[in-house]
């Protein structure tokens, strides 16, 4: 196949350093290509922040999203000023939910229980678990399985 191509390179990099691999080798399973079609060029923009990282939404009343069905659950309250309809809905989301202690929690279909954080919470174990002590080698499939 390298008569194919006009230029080719070969680096060696650490472990650490194959991040960019590990995306490339994760595009490459997610397309499908036919054989002697010419493929657009591929711009790839450099963040200084990951990309899952960047798409937690900040609570805009520095309230977590959660905040009116953990106050319907733990003492039967609604927010001040909600209508009659959001009262409705906020009932009706906190079906499942359940506190334990400050933590809420989410009772799944299969029965595991997901606990619920803010955007503060989800970045910080996000950034952990793929940039800290528990980086990984492996392509986001497979960290996914």
């Amino acid at each position: 196949m390298i008569k194919e191509f006009e230029e080719i390179s070969f680096t060696h990099l650490t472990c650490d350093k194959n991040q960019f691999a590990d995306a490339l080798a994760t595009l490459a399973v997610m397309t499908q290509m036919e054989e002697g079609k010419i493929m657009q060029l591929l711009q790839i923009k450099a963040r200084s922040e990951l990309a899952y990282c960047l798409m937690i939404e900040e609570e805009v009343d520095g309230k977590p999203w959660y905040h009116d069905i953990q106050l319907y659950v733990k003492i039967g309250e609604y927010p001040s000023g909600v209508s009659r309809n959001e009262k409705r809905m906020i009932k009706r989301f906190a079906l499942g939910y359940f506190p334990s202690g400050q933590i809420l929690y989410k009772k799944s279909f299969n029965g595991e229980l997901l606990r619920c954080m803010d955007a503060k919470e989800a970045k910080r174990i996000l950034s952990e678990t793929h940039k800290g002590n528990c980086a990984t080698h492996s392509n986001g499939h497979m960290m996914a399985m």
